[in-house]
Parts: C-alpha cells; sequence; structure tokens
C-alpha cells in the first residue's frame, strides 16, 4: 500500500483525532468516498468529505 500525505487546519484534524478510527482509516474512507463520485461539482473538496464523515 503506499503514503499519501496531506496538510489539514488543525479543526480538521481534532475533528479526525475526536473519531475511535484511526487518522488513516477516516481519511482512507473519505478519499475513496470523494473518488468514487461521493462529492459533487458543489462541494469544496475533500474537507468537505471529512467533515461530513466527522459530523
Amino acid at each position: 500500500m503506499s503514503k499519501i500525505t496531506f496538510r489539514a487546519d488543525d479543526d480538521l484534524v481534532d475533528a479526525v483525532d475526536d473519531l475511535d478510527e484511526s487518522k488513516s482509516e477516516v481519511m482512507r474512507a473519505a478519499l475513496r468516498a470523494y473518488l468514487d463520485g461521493g462529492a459533487s461539482e458543489s462541494d469544496d473538496g475533500i474537507d468537505d468529505v471529512v467533515a461530513d464523515r466527522v459530523e
């Protein structure tokens, strides 16, 4: 498995830290949802996918 690294603001990192799953699991699921069409053209990007998952 390859590794992807990116930067996120502190609020997003804190929200992901509050979840029971690991950061890797959360981000993998969010990226997979985004790439599988879980985001529409009106979405701002992966941050929205992660925010939806965190909520």
